[in-house]
C-alpha cells in the first residue's frame, strides 16, 4: 500500500526533474527525466521520500513522515526489514516499468546495510537488471560482479553478466562469464547461444586481425621495394626535416589533388608516379595519377593539347598550344 501511495509523489519529483532539463538545454546529457548515471543518487536523495538531511530548514509534512517512519525509519525497522521494504517497492516500479524509480529503491536497500546474503543478493541482481533495461550495461556488470560476491553461485547474476559483457562487446569476456555459469547448469540454452556468438566474434575479430596484420605485412614490403627502385634509379629525394633515410612519408604529394596517391610499383616492376601539371595563370590543374617511369611527358601533352583534342573550357583563348 506504502508503495503505490509513493508512486505519485515520486513521478511528481521526476517532472520536477524532468522541467529542470529542459530549461538547461541540450547541454543535459544522460536519463531522460534530467539527471545521469553519475548524478542520479544524488538527486534521488534529495527527494523527501528518501531525503535523511533536513540541515537546509525544508521539514517533511505529518503524512510524509509518517510514511517514512512506518516503512523507512531505522528506528522502526531492522536493516533487514528495510532492506526488504525497498527491494518490494523496487519490484513494485520494475513491474510498471518504471527502471529509474527501481533502482532508487534498490540502492536504498543497499544502503540499509543488511546482514541478509540472500536480499543484499537479490537487490543486486534486481538493480543490474534495471540498469540493463535502461543500456547501463557497465553499471549492471558492476552489480553483478558485486552479486557474485555474496553468492558465487547465482544463476541470475552470471546470466546477466554474461549479456552485459555481450552488449558491451567484450566477446572473450562473455565467454568467460558463460562458462561460468555452464559449469553449473552445462544444458542451460542461453548462456550456450551466447557462448557461440561469443566465440563466433572472437574468431571473426581474430581473422580481422590476421588480415590487417597481413595487409600492413605486404605493404611494408611494397614500401621497401619502391625505395630501393627509388634509389636504385639514382633519384634524388628531399627528406623532411629531422627523418633519418628516405621514406615513403617525404614522397607524399601537397597538394590536395594528389593526396594520397604515392609512387608505387606497377606488375612490370616499373615506378609509377603521381603528376600535376599546373596552370597557375588560369587557377586550373590536370592530374595524372599514373605516370610511368618510362612514359614520355609529350605522350600525355599531345593527348591533352594535340591536334584534334578537346579544348580546355578554362582556355577560352586557346593558348595552350603545342609547338
Amino acid at each position: 500500500c506504502a508503495a503505490v501511495r509513493s508512486w505519485p509523489i515520486l513521478a511528481e519529483h521526476f517532472a520536477s526533474l524532468e522541467a529542470k532539463a529542459k530549461e538547461r538545454g541540450p547541454k543535459t546529457k544522460g536519463f531522460v527525466g534530467g539527471f545521469t548515471e553519475e548524478t542520479w543518487e544524488q538527486e534521488m536523495a534529495n527527494h523527501p521520500f528518501f531525503k535523511k538531511d533536513f540541515s537546509d530548514g525544508e521539514e517533511l509534512s505529518p503524512m510524509m513522515q509518517g510514511l517514512q517512519d512506518l516503512k523507512y525509519s531505522p528506528d522502526e525497522n531492522t536493516p533487514e526489514e528495510l532492506a526488504k521494504n525497498y527491494k518490494e517497492d523496487g519490484n513494485f516500479n520494475f513491474k510498471c516499468k518504471k527502471y529509474r524509480f527501481a533502482i532508487a529503491s534498490y540502492t536504498e536497500g543497499l544502503k540499509a546495510k543488511s546482514t541478509d546474503l540472500l536480499i543484499n543478493t537479490q537487490l543486486l541482481t534486481n538493480r543490474a537488471v534495471s540498469q540493463f533495461h535502461i543500456g547501463n550495461y557497465r553499471s549492471s556488470l558492476l552489480d553483478c560482479q558485486m552479486a557474485l560476491r555474496f553468492t558465487p553461485d547465482h544463476m541470475k547474476a552470471i546470466l546477466r553478466g554474461a549479456s552485459c559483457q555481450s552488449k558491451m562487446k567484450h566477446h572473450a569476456e562473455c565467454r568467460d562469464w558463460c562458462d561460468r555459469g555452464l559449469e553449473l547448469d552445462p544444458g542451460h540454452e542461453e548462456l550456450l547461444r551466447m557462448r557461440g556468438e561469443a566465440v563466433c566474434s572472437l574468431k571473426c575479430a581474430e581473422r580481422d586481425e590476421r588480415k590487417r596484420a597481413l595487409a600492413a605485412k605486404r605493404s611494408k614490403v611494397e614500401e621497401g621495394l619502391v625505395l630501393d627502385l627509388i634509389k636504385a634509379r639514382g633519384i634524388k629525394v628531399a627528406s623532411i626535416k629531422g627523418s633519418s633515410g628516405l621514406a615513403l612519408a617525404d614522397l607524399e604529394p601537397n597538394h590536395p589533388e594528389a593526396s594520397q596517391k604515392r609512387v608505387h610499383v606497377d606488375e612490370d616492376n616499373n615506378l609509377v608516379w603521381p603528376v600535376l601539371f599546373l596552370y597557375p595563370e588560369f587557377g586550373e590543374t590536370d592530374f595524372i595519377e599514373k605516370f610511368r617511369e618510362n612514359d614520355l611527358f609529350w605522350s600525355h601533352l599531345e593527348i591533352m593539347f594535340g591536334a584534334g583534342a578537346a579544348r580546355p573550357p578554362w582556355d577560352k583563348d586557346n593558348k595552350s598550344v603545342l609547338c
